[in-house]
């Protein structure tokens, strides 16, 4: 299909889809980091769908998430789309166990096994 609509150009279809397809998983998963529990200082504008926040703020967040770089008042047209479709396919670290209560869990299986 892309010959078709582009002839004698050697592009093929199929690495450049998954390339796209992989920047737009790195910068929805970056921007749920930025809006997530973990973050602050950050905030969302719903109608043009970006992140804002102070300079400062956000510089140092880039410091510890390179990922971020560029994406500070960047429109994300598709973040609720994408969210559908990415929102599951994250660790959350609910349900995960603490250093403790892992020991206690690995006794408790001795004892009784």
């Amino acid at each position: 299909m892309m010959n078709d609509r582009i002839p004698n150009s050697g592009i093929k279809a199929q690495p450049h889809i998954d390339s796209h397809l992989k920047i737009l998983k790195r910068q929805y998963t970056t921007i749920s980091d930025i809006l997530g529990p973990s973050a602050s200082g950050f905030g969302w504008i719903e109608q043009l769908k970006c992140v804002v926040a102070d300079k400062i703020v956000f510089d140092e967040w880039v410091k510890s998430h390179p990922t971020a770089k560029g994406l500070l008042n960047k429109t994300f047209p598709y973040y609720d789309e994408l969210a559908i479709v990415y929102g599951k396919d994250r660790a959350t670290g609910d349900g995960a166990m603490g250093f403790s209560e892992t020991l206690d869990e690995i006794a408790k299986e001795i004892n009784n096994g």
